[in-house]
């Protein structure tokens, strides 16, 4: 059964996208990044409600049913927690774009165990034209790649390749 949900608009001017931070190490840094993702009701403002959050994918314009704006609207957060979307108005939305992708260490096969950060790497995706070079950091359980590139949230919704010394390995989602 599903329950009718919150869809909230977060602002392209929202100052989650300019908040310019120091920090200690590149972990702090990666976490304030992948935290600034987990919009919450107090970041926006409510448009309307959806009828089932699992209808939805990161970067999806079509099927929101919210009429009246200026730019269509694109999904840039999900809460499944909370039974909220989180929308963007644009296709220039900041909340459409990250140059960060993070991962449990376990959607990974790596057969090396000692690193030294960072790892030069990159990805390939059938939803971007070319190789992006990234920079591979792990920590704990999770794997961090700094991209050089911005690319599409909707990147997640697919199989991303991950190649460390031309050798391709499958980020399984």
């Amino acid at each position: 059964m599903s329950k009718k949900g919150q869809i909230v608009e977060i602002p392209a001017n929202s100052p989650i996208y300019n908040n310019e931070k120091s920090f200690e190490n590149k972990e702090e840094k990666f976490l304030d990044e992948i935290e600034k993702r987990k919009y919450s009701l107090f970041d926006g403002f409510i448009v309307g409600e959806h009828n089932n959050i699992n209808d939805y994918k990161l970067g999806q314009r079509k099927g929101i049913n919210i009429g009246g704006k200026l730019n269509p609207l694109y999904v840039i957060g999900i809460d499944k927690n909370e039974n909220r979307l989180f929308v963007g108005q644009g296709n220039k939305h900041p909340g459409l774009y990250t140059n960060l992708l993070e991962f449990s260490k376990y959607k990974v096969n790596l057969t090396e165990n000692n690193f030294t950060h960072p790892i030069k790497s990159s990805i390939k995706s059938s939803i971007i034209d070319s190789e992006i070079f990234a920079e591979l950091y792990i920590y704990n359980e999770t794997i961090y790649l700094e991209l050089s590139d911005y690319v599409h949230i909707d990147i997640i919704n697919h199989p991303i390749h991950l190649l460390i010394d031309n050798k391709t390995k499958t980020i399984i989602k």
